[in-house]
């Protein structure tokens, strides 16, 4: 090998090129037998040398010509070169051979180099070519939708992707992390952290939803049982209510059962009295029943006497009373007439026979306000606080007089005239008559007004109440001092004197509710701080108050349209319900003391001996002139008008 020459490194590629072409025929020419022993080991391993090299070019040349694509491999001359190298039979020059390695490995890693720069390139340009994501400001900015999945963002990436997912489960130690989940927190790590990072996001999310889904659970128990609470609370009060409401109705029929047995032991002593009278006074039952047919048959005309007479003649005079008369009512002209006087008594009168049939005795006061209803009731107010009813068809018929009872000279007018006083034998006091008591005020009774069902009554206790009839209870309480607290005007009546209030208006203001009237839920009172005041008796309330008056209101009554008042300011005013304004305003000598009216004329006494009419159609004045003294209340009904006065009588006028 020493003999042989070491070939260039200089050599050209071109020429290698050349010589490697020229291998096959290099390698297949004939080999010259050997002269001796020496030279045939040398001819025998130099044609192994051939044949390794030639195979070697064939596997190089195979190499290429399978991958013509990659154009960054090294040359084949650079091939050839090495596998020279690499089959060139072994000589002692180790530097070459160390030089030639070197040169080897510095071709295949710039090999290597070339390609990774050559993939990185590919790489870049992929990159260039996809789409743009969007940034970590614009993704914040996004609205994030409110969902009601059960499964977080990373469960649902997770189930999407299962290789991203450890194989898509869920390995047992984290199960065991789930159900022992305050046992991982006291450790404060997961036992293998290299598999627990893996999967951290989607179970940190999935703990975190758990904790936000127990969390409104647990609020949405306490709203339950909050509410429960309540209830309980709820029932618990309406239970104890409901007991005491229970012991109230159960003390009120102990003492419904009590008045249960007074009452049938009074029915059977009223029973047995019956059976008795009937025995005794059959004559005077038949006289009590033609009265009343008599009474009946006067309600079909109302004209007092046949032929018409003037308006404003005196057809009666009635003596009995002893001192000035305070109020009057009659139903018809010939029926029964109720008149009340200072003298502490209250008389029934039946216009028809023209005597005095009885003095309703009940009362320990002055009987200041009174009404007669249809149906032969009456109802009576007094200084004793209290309400009495009355059913006058109880009172038995008056004995018989004679003719020389009526007079025509007594009386002024030269009218007739019926003077109990010269027969007070046949006046009887009556008190079987009286069906009812009404108690509940503190202060005298000054105005009543009832119809078929209810009553209401003024006092002066300022207050005013509402009664059931039927059953005698006081369903209501009205305050009217209460209702004007704060404002202007009864304050200042209850500072003035009395005596400086009498020397004012002449007429005695102590009566708190001076006149009131109801109709359905509608309430008038007038008081005595000159304010008509408009009430709804179906919550108590005053909705409207009428200011004009400059006294006390002593008569008060309405209709549809119209409200008319009296004062001791000396005035009527109309007012007009719609506006609440007055409407029309007359002014009289004195204070009015009392009123009626109806859709043609006003009546009323203004403190003087006269009567005042106001015609509504004619707008014409007249006056009914013949008491003695101050006339102080009136009444009508259709074609006769009734006064009472100061002068202790009660006269009967045509209209």
């Amino acid at each position: 090998m020493s003999g042989r020459e070491r070939p260039s490194r200089a050599r050209q590629p071109s020429q290698r090129k050349e010589d490697l072409l020229d291998l096959p025929s290099r390698v297949q020419q004939p080999v010259s037998p050997p002269t001796s022993r020496f030279d045939s080991a040398t001819a025998a391993f130099s044609a192994a040398q051939n044949a390794a090299r030639g195979m070697t070019v064939g596997l190089a040349r195979s190499a290429r010509d399978l991958i013509p694509a990659f154009d960054t491999w090294a040359p084949f001359s650079q091939v050839e070169s090495l596998s020279t190298v690499l089959f060139t039979p072994l000589n002692p020059q180790h530097i070459y051979k160390r030089e030639t390695m070197e040169k080897a490995l510095q071709l295949m890693q710039q090999q290597h180099k070339r390609t990774n720069d050559n993939n990185a390139t590919d790489l870049a340009l992929k990159i260039r070519e996809l789409p743009k994501l969007t940034s970590s400001n614009e993704l914040l900015a996004i609205e994030i939708p409110d969902t009601q999945a059960p499964l977080s963002l990373f469960q649902g990436f997770h189930a999407s992707y299962p290789a991203y997912s450890n194989h898509g489960v869920i390995h047992k130690h984290h199960v065991r992390r789930k159900k022992h989940g305050a046992h991982d927190k006291r450790r404060g790590s997961v036992s293998d952290k290299g598999k627990g990072d893996a999967t951290l996001p989607r179970l940190q999310s999935q703990l975190v939803a758990d904790k936000q889904r127990k969390q409104r659970e647990y609020d949405k128990l306490l709203m339950n049982k909050l509410a429960i609470s309540n209830q309980v609370n709820q029932i618990e009060a309406q239970i104890a209510e409901l007991a005491s409401r229970r012991k109230d109705l159960e003390a009120k029929w102990a003492k419904l059962e009590i008045r249960e047995m007074q009452i049938q032991d009074a029915i059977e002593d009223l029973t047995e009295a019956i059976e008795h009278y009937e025995e005794d006074n059959a004559e005077e039952l038949l006289l009590i029943e033609d009265r009343k047919s008599k009474r009946r048959e006067a309600t079909l005309y109302d004209d007092v006497d046949a032929e018409p007479v003037e308006t404003g003649t005196c057809l009666k005079t009635l003596y009995g009373h002893e001192d000035s008369i305070i109020s009057l009512d009659f139903d018809h002209a010939r029926g029964s007439l109720v008149t009340s006087s200072y003298d502490a008594t209250c008389r029934v009168w039946d216009l028809s026979s023209q005597k005095c049939v009885g003095t309703l005795a009940g009362h320990a006061g002055i009987v200041r306000c009174l009404q007669i209803q249809e149906g032969n009731h009456v109802y009576t107010g007094s200084d004793d606080y209290t309400i009495r009813q009355w059913d006058l068809s109880l009172i038995p018929s008056a004995r018989s007089q004679s003719p020389s009872v009526m007079s025509n000279s007594s009386s002024p007018s030269q009218s007739p005239r019926l003077d109990p006083q010269a027969h007070a034998d046949i006046v009887p006091n009556i008190t079987e008559c009286c069906i009812n008591t009404l108690e509940g005020h503190s202060g005298p009774v000054t105005a009543i007004h009832a119809d078929e069902k209810n009553l209401v009554s003024g006092s002066a206790d300022k207050t005013m109440k509402e009664w059931d009839l039927e059953t005698g209870q006081c369903v209501m309480t009205l305050d009217v001092l209460w209702s004007s607290k704060g404002r202007s005007g009864i304050a200042d009546w209850e500072k003035m004197d009395q005596s400086a209030a009498d020397g004012v208006y002449g007429e005695s203001v102590g009566d708190f509710v001076g006149a009131l009237q109801f109709w359905n839920f509608a309430l008038a009172s007038g008081t005595v701080d000159g304010k008509i005041r408009m009430w709804d008796l179906r919550t108590g309330q005053s909705h409207r108050t009428l200011s004009g008056h400059t006294g006390p209101i002593t008569a008060l009554q309405f209709d549809e349209v119209h409200v008319v008042s009296g004062s001791l300011d000396r005035s009527i005013k109309i007012w007009d319900l719609r506006t609440g304004s007055v409407f029309d305003m007359y002014a009289y000598e004195g204070p009015i003391t009392s009123l009626q009216f109806d859709s043609s004329k006003i009546a009323c006494t203004a403190s003087t001996n006269q009567i005042k009419i106001y015609n509504r159609t004619s707008f014409q004045h007249t006056v009914i002139d013949g008491h003695t003294q101050p006339a102080t209340s009136v009444r009508f009904r259709n074609n006769m008008i009734i006064s009472g006065g100061k002068d202790n009588v009660v006269k009967l006028w045509s209209l």
